[in-house]
């Protein structure tokens, strides 16, 4: 047996089939309120045509006195009434009554085609131009208000009643036919349900479409929420296994891609943390022979750029140690007032020139401190060297303390910021360390802040310069 789940496992097919409830739901709706249980509460009566009256009177008149109460219960049905009464007084004049005529007169005279009646008289001459002259009255019974519904509707929810006297039946004692219209309790459940009615479709109408739309939307956004926080260095996302199966199959090719990228990055970290330290062997090697060289210029320059290459292998190796891992870095509880003071003393010594404004008390972090030092020491080369001195401050906002490191130097183009984490990415072709950098110190910032739950923000400063912000979580 195929179950449901499996029937309805597609996107396109749960969409179908919430339509298809929708459609179905309404038509339910409408066969009750047209077919319904037992009788219309309420019944409502229009008047009858001209030419129907006027084969029912003469139907009548033209049987013998003894038949006409079978002719009568012959013509008569459940919308339709028909009995003899007693005809109205000799010399009342015919009428239409003030209440049909105020109401009803003209626009029952457009339901018959006709030009619309001025008058009683003129509404009454519907009746009289099929019935040869004959006298008509329309009467409504007494002390009753007539009232309609409107909108071109020929129908009023009290008795409205034709009475024609037959001809062979005057005097006192005449008779009349008295016709009665009756709707069907279709038209009368419409009429009576129709604002109520188009009020549920409206309402089954929304639910039908917030319910077609948080089908589709609901697996999609859960789906790109797990795309937008997948990525190197963070903790595999929750992909989404429910929901239609296109949407589950998505997220499963996502996984897969996202697996084989982290994969693919881990291999090549791995091999650069490889490379490096056998590099360093020989740099060992080549540092020893370095000595040897005789002419003093020569040695140290070659000294020098041993040095550039032991600093940029160092470089690798603590990016190879802390990138693509997603385990936390035990954190510390650190004064950032201390650690920045610290360090700003030792580059003071040497002759840097950098200000840090006032912090916030208190301003304690959880942050490793090899960390925290680390990353400061990255962004405070950069500042001396596109800048030529550094300013630090710190502020507090929701539960973060933000490290801002800043310079006045050249900014970066628009278009580069968001590639300056990847490693190896230099704005300069130079790759000598004084002008280009290794390429390596954002990406080792980024790495860091990630294993201790924080965020790295790089921005062009409105009055010029460059912007680098460690987002650490305040203790």
């Amino acid at each position: 047996m195929l179950k449901p789940s499996r029937l309805f496992g597609g996107l396109r097919a749960r969409l179908g089939g919430l339509l298809l409830l929708h459609t179905l739901t309404v038509a339910a709706l409408l066969v009750l309120l047209l077919v319904g249980f037992g009788k219309p509460r309420q019944t409502f009566y229009r008047l009858p045509e001209a030419d129907e009256v006027a084969l029912i009177v003469h139907a009548i008149e033209r049987a013998p006195a003894d038949v006409r109460p079978a002719v009568v219960a012959a013509v008569s049905t459940d919308f339709r009434h028909v009995r003899l009464v007693r005809a109205p007084a000799p010399g009342e004049q015919p009428s239409v009554a003030p209440a049909v005529a105020g109401r009803l007169a003209a626009k029952l005279a457009m339901a018959w085609q006709r030009e619309a009646a001025a008058s009683p008289d003129d509404l009454a001459a519907a009746y009289r131009a099929v019935l040869g002259a004959r006298p008509v009255h329309v009467r409504v019974a007494d002390h009753e208000e007539l009232r309609d519904f409107g909108g071109g509707r020929v129908l009023s929810d009290v008795p409205v009643r034709v009475l024609v006297p037959l001809p062979d039946e005057g005097g006192r004692d005449g008779v009349a036919v008295e016709i009665v219209r009756i709707t069907p309790p279709v038209v009368t459940r419409l009429v009576r349900f129709f604002p109520a009615l188009i009020g549920v479709i409206a309402v089954l109408q929304v639910v039908a479409i917030v319910v077609l739309a948080w089908q589709t939307t609901r697996p999609v956004s859960r789906l790109l929420a797990a795309v937008r926080s997948d990525g190197a260095g963070k903790p595999d996302p929750q992909w989404p296994t429910g929901g239609p199966r296109e949407i589950q199959e998505l997220g499963a090719a996502f996984a897969d891609r996202s697996r084989r990228l982290k994969q693919l990055a881990t291999q090549r970290t791995r091999i650069m943390a490889a490379v490096a330290h056998d590099f360093r062997t020989y740099l060992t090697r080549l540092e020893l022979r370095a000595d040897f060289i005789d002419e003093p210029r020569q040695r140290d320059a070659a000294m020098a750029d041993l040095k550039e290459m032991s600093v940029l292998l160092d470089d690798t190796l603590t990016f190879a140690r802390y990138a693509g891992e997603t385990d936390r870095i035990p954190d510390e509880v650190i004064d950032l007032d201390t650690e920045i003071t610290d360090a700003v003393e030792v580059r003071r010594g040497v002759g840097e020139v950098i200000l840090v404004d006032p912090l916030p008390r208190p301003a304690q972090a959880q942050v490793a401190r090899i960390s925290f030092q680390r990353m400061l020491a990255n962004l405070l080369d950069n500042a001396i060297r596109y800048g030529g001195h550094a300013g630090v401050r710190v502020t507090r906002t929701d539960g973060w303390l933000i490290v801002y490191v800043e310079d006045e130097g050249p900014g970066v183009p628009e278009d580069q910021l968001a590639g300056l984490t990847e490693p190896f990415h230099r704005l300069e072709q130079s790759r000598a360390r004084q002008t280009g950098g290794s390429g390596l110190g954002l990406s080792i910032v980024e790495a860091l802040l990630v294993r201790h739950g924080g965020r790295l923000t790089l921005a062009n400063r409105p009055g010029g310069g460059f912007r680098a912000g460690l987002w650490l979580r305040a203790a």
